[in-house]
């Protein structure tokens, strides 16, 4: 199965705002060699021990409301400290619609796979492709509710996305149909525009917090809402390493949510960066930037989900976060 592995937005940011004032939680941090944070003018200052005897320096700030990387720098240890990128924001759009259970885990096989017994009828019936198989299963409690409350959560191929007669219809489609008339209290189809929910990430933070958590620090500001889903942006650092992870950390009250998001960075510079991957049968890919930005986005077929990136002279490698589909 292939799947687009990640969407990435670049925009050009060429001023900087004033930042609000920022108030930032050390409680939970402990200072230790080499993996450090300060504040101070409103702005949190964290610098550790990167790999290859190099140190990096990132430098945080809150720009209405939206957690801003106001600087990452790094250097050799001893050197002149060298710019990567300023003034960038994170950016995450995330998609959700409803978890159906569908046939491919109500197949016999599927059934049995997954803890459950099949009677020789509903084997036979199913063998003789009687559509009527599923409901002679639930009649002999051989399907119960609980079960399809946890079967449904196992699906390879589904599709919660589509909507019957708005497009070409996804190739996981003929063996991921949910049961026309529903089952157990789940909705039937067909699927409907408003169990779909297409959002943006915004942000309201106004404060932030750092936890020390063994080799690394979490980087915290609440106040993050993408669509049916609210909560907060994290940053982990990680001594001896050059790796940053940059996490929406966020929970929903709706049930039965299926929901996908793409994530990264907002005003990196396009003159003279680039991506480079290898595609799906291992040959390399190379992107140069510089042209007309595109006004939708791309999306880059990889092997291994893992695309580097060379922004102006810098390089840095991104491995896309995994989704829920």
């Amino acid at each position: 199965m292939r799947m687009p592995i990640a969407t990435v937005m670049l925009v050009l940011i060429t001023s900087a705002a004033s930042a609000d004032p920022l108030t930032c939680s050390l409680t939970s941090y402990k200072a230790t060699p080499g993996l450090t944070a300060a504040v101070s003018d409103n702005t949190l200052t964290v610098t550790w021990d990167g790999d290859k005897d190099t140190e990096l320096r990132m430098r945080l700030a809150i720009v209405a409301g939206t957690p801003t990387i106001r600087e990452l720098a790094v250097r050799k240890k001893g050197g002149s400290w060298a710019t990567l990128v300023t003034n960038v924001t994170p950016e995450f759009r995330v998609v959700s619609g409803m978890r159906r259970i569908t046939q491919q885990q109500l197949r016999p096989d599927s059934i049995q796979a997954l803890g459950g017994t099949v009677s020789p009828k509903v084997m036979e019936m199913y063998k003789k492709d009687d559509g009527e198989w599923i409901d002679q299963a639930v009649r002999e409690g051989q399907i119960k509710a609980a079960d399809v409350e946890r079967w449904k959560w196992e699906a390879f191929w589904d599709a919660p996305l589509y909507i019957e007669g708005s497009g070409v219809r996804p190739p996981t489609h003929a063996t991921s149909i949910p049961p026309m008339h529903g089952i157990f209290g789940q909705k039937a189809l067909p699927r409907t525009p408003d169990e779909i929910t297409r959002a943006t990430a915004r942000y309201h933070a106004t404060t932030c917090e750092v936890k020390s958590n063994g080799g690394r620090l979490e980087i915290t500001f609440p106040g993050v809402t993408a669509g049916i889903f609210a909560g907060r942006l994290q940053y982990d650092v990680f001594k001896g390493t050059n790796l940053i992870r940059q996490v929406v950390i966020a929970r929903t009250d709706r049930d039965n949510v299926a929901f996908k998001y793409d994530g990264g960075l907002m005003g990196l510079p396009i003159q003279g960066s680039r991506v480079v991957w290898r595609d799906l049968a291992g040959r390399w890919q190379d992107q140069r930037f510089g042209g007309q930005v595109n006004k939708d986005p791309a999306t880059v077929w990889s092997s291994n989900r893992l695309i580097a990136a060379s922004i102006g002279c810098r390089a840095s490698t991104t491995r896309a976060p995994s989704s829920t589909p």
